[in-house]
């Protein structure tokens, strides 16, 4: 249902406890820990930064245990009213955007999320003036929560003109491609992203001739520009000759970043259908552990595969790979790196991986891939590499 009166007092007061909570001594370490890490020892910051930080803090901060204090609030407080708890409940799932204002209805605004390209009907619990400034055509930066079937504006926001437009698009396009989860609410962009990225995989196959190629650190710089140039192409031949500007491909992306693997004797690229493209150093050594016919891996190999595990940057999908194509090396390989004979990657492997990559192990899948919206696309710039 549409939000009424009630529903938004109710979230003013219930806005109030949160932050109340957030105050508490309970909270006090965590809170101080994280002032102090966005504004340094002495906080200088004006209402509006800290009104955006309380915010952020309660909503969207995971603390120690996992939990963000909104969650935590809500199991320790059991026996909230259902509508209360309905209310907070909504808030674990808070969209953050650049908003173009198109039309004032009522109490609210009907505004267009310029990241995720959704249509939102926002009120604010603090009165309807708070919304007279945002004149259609104008934009606004915010964070906005559900509430019923509309949303509600949630900590502070800051406003663009009209004349702004350029700009506060290009800010829109940046956040879309560093930020994808964002861009990925909309579940058109959602099913968009994977569709271009099994194109993309099948163009890697096509080029490299599987999904997996083993290059030495030499020639690996070579390759992977060439292999920019055939997806450029391929792209450009698929939009065809009237595709205008906006449509067409970016220039090849600087691959500079493998100097950081220079002491790599080898450099492995691999094209997994749902996790992506990844770069790997010294993968001829961490695949010859999991492939070698021997009783034991090597030190250097067992070292390497390690380290792999160690690495919160090294997704997850490549020790399911090893397990998938060498299950029986696979457990051979962690029953010596772990020192436990009955390791078993079928029973035990997901609780280790679990162990050592736990925020990709509980993360959604999403594509690597962002399709833009043409009006983003157009106002896009590739940060440098």
């Amino acid at each position: 249902m549409s939000a009424d009166l009630n529903m938004l007092e109710r979230s003013s007061v219930l806005k109030g406890d949160l932050l109340d909570y957030a105050n508490s001594p309970a909270l006090a370490r965590a809170l101080r820990t994280e002032l102090r890490r966005q504004f340094g020892k002495v906080v200088v910051a004006d209402e509006g930064e800290l009104i955006e930080f309380f915010d952020a803090f309660m909503l969207e901060h995971r603390l120690h245990d996992g939990r963000t204090v909104l969650e935590r609030y809500l199991d320790e407080h059991p026996k909230l009213a259902a509508g209360d708890r309905a209310i907070l409940q909504g808030w674990r799932d808070p969209v953050q955007g650049l908003f173009e204002v198109v039309e004032r209805a009522g109490d609210a605004l009907v505004v267009v999320n310029l990241v995720d390209s959704l249509t939102y009907r926002v009120r604010a619990n603090a009165g309807p003036q708070v919304l007279q400034p945002m004149e259609p055509e104008s934009f606004v930066a915010s964070r906005i929560v559900p509430l019923g079937d509309e949303w509600l504006l949630s900590g502070a926001q800051r406003m663009y003109p009209k004349s702004a437009r350029a700009e506060v698009l290009r800010a829109a396009a940046q956040i879309a491609f560093s930020m994808p989860r964002l861009a990925f609410r909309n579940p058109e962009t959602l099913r968009r992203g994977w569709e271009l990225q099994k194109r993309d995989r099948d163009w890697f196959i096509e080029f490299f001739g599987s999904d997996t190629v083993v290059l030495g650190w030499a020639e690996a710089a070579g390759r992977l520009a060439q292999y920019q140039r055939f997806q450029i192409d391929r792209a450009v031949a698929e939009a065809g000759p009237k595709a205008d500007e906006s449509h067409r491909p970016l220039e090849p992306t600087a691959t500079g970043w493998l100097e950081d693997l220079h002491e790599a004797a080898t450099i492995g690229v691999v094209y997994d259908q749902a996790d992506g493209m990844g770069v790997y150093a010294d993968f001829q050594v961490f695949l010859d552990a999991f492939t070698n016919p021997g009783p034991e891996a090597t030190a250097a190999q067992i070292k390497v595969v390690r380290s792999y595990l160690n690495d919160e940057a090294i997704s997850p999908a490549i020790f399911h790979r090893m397990a998938e194509e060498y299950p029986e090396g696979c457990d051979r390989v962690f029953r010596q790196l772990l020192g436990r004979p009955g390791f078993s990657w079928r029973t035990d492997g997901q609780a280790l991986l679990r162990k050592h990559k736990k925020d990709q192990v509980d993360a959604v899948p999403l594509p690597r891939m962002v399709p833009l919206s043409e009006t983003l696309a157009a106002h896009f710039t590739a940060p440098e590499r």
